[in-house]
């Protein structure tokens, strides 16, 4: 029965582990990555109309030589700094760089590179003198190295996620927990707190029995908005099976972001896909471009909606394997203390016998002295003087109580002695109790 249960618990794992938090996927504001050589998949959030910095690429050795890259939707701007050298570059691109989540290629290896696939533009493209082994990347939602069409924030209470949004959409997100939440969703201006409805089985952020969201559960959402006069009408589905049932519906000024907080102390996952981005960097990349943007790295999955469910069965199959590995375990386990209880059972047999053994043959030396002793005794009471003499005499077969008659013969009451007497000695006691007869005979 432990078994089944762990088991279980093993199938249950499978479950929940198969949505996976990738934190190479997690945006950041600003981190710090080790330099090895492999060019670096660089994930930013590009402001609409914005002359601001989109990213910054900083390095730095102990020499204090640096390279320092501030990059923009129409410039770059570089600036590069050691012991004998100082250089200002300020280039513009042939095209900008598009509103949105817009990715780049960074190499630092003998080439400081930078490469758009947005645009299909090398940016930048450096001769790298400075000693560095880390790179310092700074910018709005960066994340290096996320091979999937996703982005995943972590949602806690006070510390709420915020989705930026570029178009109509539709967009999809969806939320995750290991334990059952109430989600607060604000759209623009307007918030939904969305909640499960027992009765309609389904996610509603109006309802009058109103329960957390199951838990364990990837709850998938689509956002879609369009424009009515003066206004944007944005509608909250959830997906469910193929259907799109109404969360809710908003009126908004503007659409540029979603924002979500947590309502108690359950912490749950944000999780955003780029739908408009099926395709991952190194599928964009070629394999080494006319502009020396580098070899290709090593594939990886373009999308967590294809392995997932095949990572889910490979779990639930591992869990069976196991499964059926240890009841083969205890089955093991069993015949072989069954074994031991036989083995110990046949020892305690074996020892049994031997004693019985020995027992059977003191009882075979008891019978054969008596023999012995009864052969002498019938020997001697041929006389009764010689039984006397037995008993003066302390005969090793000596008469210990009187003899009776019974209807199968003497029984005679004996016990042996440790010294023999022989003949000679029986008659020297037959003179010695005859003398006269002795003369007689003479």
């Amino acid at each position: 029965m432990s078994s089944i249960k762990f088991a279980l618990m093993l199938m249950a794992c499978g479950m929940a582990t198969s949505f996976e938090f990738h934190k190479d996927c997690e945006p950041k504001d600003a981190t710090v990555i080790e330099l090895t050589g492999a060019p670096l998949a660089v994930r930013v959030w590009v402001p609409e109309r914005s002359d601001d910095e989109i990213l910054r690429l900083f390095i730095i050795d102990g020499n204090l030589a640096f390279t320092n890259i501030h990059i923009s939707e129409t410039v770059v701007e570089i600036e590069n700094k050691g012991q004998h050298r100082e250089i200002h570059i300020l280039e513009e691109y042939n095209k900008t760089i598009p509103h949105g989540w817009t990715e780049f290629q960074v190499t630092v290896d003998r080439k400081f590179r930078v490469f758009v696939p947005a645009i299909q533009q090398t940016i930048v493209d450096e001769d790298d003198f400075v000693e560095a082994d880390t790179l310092h990347i700074q910018g709005k939602q960066v994340t290096v190295n996320c091979f999937t069409s996703l982005t995943q924030w972590k949602v806690a209470l006070g510390s709420p996620a915020s989705v930026p949004l570029a178009g109509l959409g539709p967009h999809h997100f969806a939320l995750y927990s290991r334990k059952a939440f109430v989600p607060s969703l604000k759209v623009g201006s307007q918030r939904l707190h969305l909640h499960w409805d027992p009765e309609l089985k389904a996610v509603s952020a109006s309802t009058s029995n109103p329960q957390p969201l199951p838990a364990f559960t990837l709850h998938n959402f689509t956002l879609k908005c369009e424009q009515i006069p003066q206004n944007w009408k944005c509608d909250v589905m959830w997906e469910n099976g193929g259907h799109e049932p109404l969360v809710d519906s908003v009126l908004l000024k503007e659409v540029d972001s979603l924002s979500f907080a947590a309502t108690d102390k359950i912490d749950y996952v944000v999780q955003y896909t780029h739908k408009d981005q099926e395709t991952t960097l190194e599928e964009k990349l070629p394999g080494k471009s006319e502009n020396g943007a580098g070899e290709e790295d090593d594939k990886r999955p373009d999308d967590v909606d294809g392995w997932l469910i095949p990572f889910f069965w490979g779990c639930l199959a591992l869990s069976v394997a196991v499964f059926a590995v240890i009841i083969q375990m205890e089955s093991l386990f069993r015949r072989l203390a069954k074994y031991r209880k036989e083995r110990n059972r046949e020892k305690t047999c074996s020892a049994e016998y031997m004693k019985c053994n020995q027992e059977r043959k003191q009882k075979e030396r008891r019978s054969t002295e008596y023999r012995i002793c009864k052969q002498e005794i019938k020997e001697d009471v041929r006389s009764s003087r010689a039984i006397r003499n037995i008993q003066r005499k302390s005969h090793p077969c000596s008469i210990t109580a009187a003899s009776r008659r019974t209807p199968t013969g003497y029984i005679h009451s004996f016990q042996r002695r440790s010294e023999p007497i022989t003949y000679r000695d029986l008659k020297e006691n037959d003179e010695q109790e005859n003398p006269d007869r002795q003369q007689d005979s003479g």
